[in-house]
C-alpha cells in the first residue's frame, strides 16, 4: 500500500455539511468530496491492520475449528471486495502521475491485500487447492496492476512497493509449485512465466534505487529460466 502524504489542501475545500456521524457524504454523487479518497485509503489501512491481527497474529494454540478459521478469511475477503466496490467514483484525475487517482492503484492494493489474506499464515498454515488458486490469481493480478501503473508513470518506486511486489512474486511462485497438478500444466494454465517476467520489469526499475531489488531480480530470472526449461525443453 502506498505511503502517501497529503497536504492540507484536500481538507480545506471540504464542506462541513458533508461530514456526518456515519461518514463522509458528497452532496453530488457524480462529484465525490475531496476527502473521499483519503478516507478510502484510511479504510484500507484499517482493514490491513485487521488482517494482520486476525490472520498473522493468531496464536499457535488457537482452538478455533477449521470452519471458523476459514470463516474469518471469507469475512475479510468480503470486506476487501466491499472496499474495492465502494471506491470513490469518478476519480478526479487532476494529476496524471498521482497513483491513487487511477483505478489501477485500487486494483493493485485490492489484489495485494487479497494475496496477503490467502498466503499460508498462523491462522491457516496449509491451504487447500481452492485457496491456492485464489492466491495464485491474486498474486498475478497484483503484479500486473503494478506494471500497469509503471507504464502509466504512476507507480511509486519506494521500499513499501518493493516489498509488496516481492511478496506477491513469492506468493505466485509458492502457489504454482505447491499445486498437486503437473507443474508444466499449471505453468501454462496460470501464465505464471509471463507474470514473473512482468515482476522482473518492476525489479529492474527498483534496482536503480534499491540494491535488494537487483538481487531479487536475479533470483526471479533464475526461476523463470527453470520454469521455461520445464515448459519448453530443448
Amino acid at each position: 500500500m502506498e505511503a502517501n502524504v497529503y497536504s492540507p489542501k484536500p481538507f480545506a475545500d471540504t464542506d462541513d455539511e458533508t461530514i456526518e456521524s456515519g461518514g463522509l457524504h458528497s452532496q453530488n454523487p457524480l462529484h465525490p468530496s475531496q476527502m473521499a479518497i483519503p478516507l478510502h485509503i484510511l479504510a484500507l489501512r484499517r482493514l490491513a491492520s485487521k488482517i494482520i491481527k486476525k490472520v498473522y497474529s493468531a496464536s499457535k494454540d488457537n482452538h478455533q475449528s477449521l470452519e471458523e478459521r476459514v470463516g474469518i478469511i471469507q469475512s475479510l475477503h468480503k470486506e476487501l471486495i466491499d472496499w474495492r466496490r465502494n471506491m470513490p467514483f469518478p476519480l478526479q484525475d487532476v494529476h496524471p502521475q498521482v497513483p491513487h487517482l487511477s483505478s489501477s492503484w485500487f486494483d493493485f492494493n485490492y489484489h495485494t491485500h487479497l494475496a496477503m489474506l490467502y498466503r499460508p499464515s498462523p491462522l491457516l498454515p496449509t491451504l487447500d487447492e481452492s485457496r491456492v488458486k485464489t492466491l495464485a490469481m491474486a498474486a498475478a493480478m497484483s503484479i500486473r496492476e503494478a506494471v500497469n501503473m509503471h507504464r502509466q508513470h504512476r507507480f511509486a518506486y519506494n521500499w513499501l512497493n518493493l516489498l509488496s511486489v516481492y511478496t506477491s512474486t513469492l506468493s505466485l511462485i509458492y502457489a504454482v509449485t505447491t499445486r498437486p497438478d503437473n507443474l508444466i500444466d499449471v505453468l501454462k494454465e496460470t501464465k505464471a512465466i509471463d507474470d514473473l517476467k512482468l515482476a522482473i520489469v518492476i525489479f529492474d526499475t527498483l534496482s536503480v534505487k534499491f540494491a535488494a531489488a537487483k538481487k531479487i531480480r536475479r533470483m526471479v530470472d533464475e526461476i523463470v529460466k527453470r520454469y521455461e526449461g520445464l515448459s519448453f525443453p530443448n
